[in-house]
């Protein structure tokens, strides 16, 4: 069975919209809309979140602290997310026990 794409309903974006001031609307139209737009599943957008070694604690490609760190269950694993503000790259590893 494939899964069905969700799609935005015109009566809920108004809703939404209706309480931001009239003069963000367009911009936030535009927001939400291409969130449910379709994209080639091998160029998703967004950035790519990489593998980072277990124990690294500065970006691989600039040298910077990583920041903004938490823990999450992904599928029964804890895995550990942390960003690289410099160059605004995504990690991941596994989180300590």
């Amino acid at each position: 069975m494939t899964k069905k794409k969700p799609k935005i309903d015109e009566k809920s974006l108004e809703e939404v919209l209706a309480k931001h001031p009239p003069e963000d609307r367009e911009e936030l139209r535009k927001i939400l809309t291409d969130m449910f737009k379709d994209f080639d599943p091998a160029n998703p957008p967004g950035k790519r979140v990489l593998n980072l070694p277990d124990g690294t604690t500065k970006c691989p490609a600039c040298g910077s602290k990583l920041q903004h760190p938490h823990v999450t269950d992904v599928m029964g694993q804890l895995m550990e997310f942390v960003e690289c503000d410099k160059c605004d790259q995504p990690y991941v590893r596994k989180a300590l026990s």
